[in-house]
């Protein structure tokens, strides 16, 4: 199990990377109130941003590029070598689609108290999703440890057993 350990202070939402722990699954967050005196009022949600395309086949789906390999249509976010320019001729990516999926939202955590985030509550997928935590005031602070579990056998890929991401264990091997 690996686990990520933040001081977080102020109002500025703080991302989450916990791709560096080497997995995809979180187990627990533990938020607790640091400050001396006041609650704290905690937002954690995941976000991510996709492309937008406006599908000239008529697909549901805006972020599905399956379709623009088969038309005759440019990548609107494919940039020009030579001008620098992207396909609508401007110098300036196109917009993005913000998604964002509250978790928590304006839990409000007394002084001197810990609250505690489940396996079931933070089931996302960690590759296409990034996790933030977000905080009220400027003065606000909290300690985040943030605990995943191991891949079972059947999700590792090769190159999980490299010295720097295996932890070890006393299983006897596979």
């Amino acid at each position: 199990m690996g686990s990520l350990y933040k001081n977080i202070t102020g109002n500025v939402a703080t991302k989450l990377d916990i791709r560096i722990l080497k997995t995809e699954k979180v187990k627990t967050i533990s938020l607790c109130n640091v400050h001396a005196s006041d609650p704290v009022t905690v937002d954690v949600y995941i976000y991510r941003e996709d492309k937008i395309y406006n599908n000239p086949a008529g697909g549901e789906d805006p972020t599905d590029v399956a379709t623009w390999g088969t038309l005759d249509q440019p990548d609107p976010y494919q940039r020009d070598e030579v001008t620098g320019q992207y396909a609508n001729g401007s110098f300036t990516p196109p917009p993005m689609l913000e998604v964002k999926y509250c978790i928590v939202k304006n839990l409000s955590i007394p002084k001197a108290v810990t609250f505690v985030l489940q396996e079931d509550e933070l089931n996302f997928n960690a590759n296409k999703y990034k996790l933030y935590v977000k905080l009220n005031n400027s003065d606000s602070a909290v300690d985040l440890i943030l605990c995943t579990r191991m891949k079972r056998p059947e999700e590792l890929v090769k190159g999980d057993f490299s010295s720097s991401s295996y932890s070890g264990g006393s299983s006897g091997g596979y």
